[in-house]
Formats: C-alpha cells, structure tokens, sequence
C-alpha cells in the first residue's frame, strides 16, 4: 500500500470530518449489514462503533504524525513559528518602548521597567519633554533555563524632538524581560496564526491536527456515556 504523505495525512482528515459529522448530525447505526459487501454483521451497537472508530483514528493520526515526512514538516513549522513569536515579543516590547517615551506609559514586559533610561536620556526627557519620533531595536537573548517568552534584552533607540534633536543608544544593557499574561496570548496567537493562515505548510498540517483533536474528543465523549459514574 502506497502510504505517501498526502495519502496518511488525507485519511486523518477524512476520517475526523466524517466523525464529527456522525456526532454533528446525530446519525444513529444500524444493528446488522454487510462487510465490504461480503460478510453479514450482526450485533452491532453504538459501543463498539465508537470504539472502533476511536481506535482507527488513534492508529491512522499516529501514522501520519510520526512519518519522517510528516516530522520533517513539523520542524519546519517549529522554525517558522520561533521566528514569527521573536517577531512578535519584539514588537510587544517596541510597542510599550514607545508608549512609554511618547505617552508615558508603565513598560510591563521588563522586570525593570525603567532600567533602559540611562541618565541622559531621562536629562533630556526632562529638557525637552516628549519625542515626536522614537524607533526601538529590540535585541532577543533566551536564558536557557526560563521560559521561552522570558529572557535577556537589549533596546537600542533613536529619538527624536520636535526641534530636531536627537538622541540616540545602543542597547548593550541586556535587561531581563517577562510577559504578562495578556502579552503571553497575544504572541503566542500572532505565532500560531500568522503561519496556519499564511503558509501552505502550516495550514497543510494544522487542519488534521485541529480536526483529529476535536474528532477524538467526541469519541471520548461518545464512550463516555457506557461507563456511567
């Protein structure tokens, strides 16, 4: 048999859609019938239906997820998701680096919120007042032992004043950032998103993910209903 790559992956999809739309349209089965047009089947309950059908979508999901293939795409998909979430963290913190010198707002992504401002350039936010122009360079460095949103961060800045002025820092500080909860969801959704949405592979990859999740779940659901508690 000719298990090709778009042939396991094909048959997760079909087999989830096909048990979401037995649960979807609460399609009932038959009691007696034939197999494959040559064997007659009897005793056939919704019990052993849903085993059954629990049990092959557990078998064909786990053949097309561990294909080297399959394993293949997945690494690149991981890749592709590190890059866009860094993306993503960078502009959360550009974002709230320039919220803070424009509008003066709390910056919440570093355990120091204010540990960027060196000296002269809170001189010259006290001179000068508030930028018209602000570009943060966000530098990303993962601490091996935190999180994969938390690490060391460097923010390099160029400002300008309305009169003309500028000011401009590296950003060889490295600072320790952390994201809240809500900054959290919002990277971690923008990654997951942006390739699901924009690349072939992602979308390629999320769809029998997504749907042999959900068709699992309402297997479960099905069988839980013959062991009563």
């Amino acid at each position: 048999m000719d298990d090709t790559p778009d042939k396991l992956r094909r048959n997760v999809v079909i087999l989830a859609a096909a048990i979401l739309a037995i649960s979807l349209f609460d399609l009932s089965f038959r009691t007696n019938g034939t197999l494959l047009g040559l064997t007659e089947v009897s005793n056939v309950n919704a019990f052993r239906v849903w085993l059954a059908l629990t049990a092959t979508l557990v078998y064909r999901f786990l053949r097309w997820r561990y294909a080297v293939d399959t394993e293949k795409k997945l690494l690149d998909i991981k890749v592709l998701f590190d890059g866009l979430r860094a993306r993503a963290i960078k502009e959360r913190i550009a974002s709230q680096v320039c919220a803070r010198l424009m509008d003066g707002r709390s910056v919440t992504v570093l355990e120091e919120p204010d540990g960027w401002l060196d000296n002269c350039l809170t001189d010259r936010l006290l001179w000068r007042g508030r930028p018209t122009y602000v570009h943060p360079d966000i530098g990303l460095r993962k601490f091996e032992a935190e999180p994969s949103l938390a690490g060391a961060t460097g923010i390099a800045r160029l400002i300008q004043w309305p009169d003309g002025q500028h000011y401009g820092c590296s950003g060889a500080n490295m600072l320790t950032s952390s994201l809240d909860g809500h900054s959290r969801a919002v990277v971690l959704i923008a990654s997951v998103w942006l390739p699901a949405r924009g690349s072939r592979l992602g979308m390629a990859n999320a769809v029998p993910l997504v749907l042999s999740g959900l068709a699992l779940a309402v297997c479960l659901f099905e069988l839980a209903f013959f062991f009563p508690i």
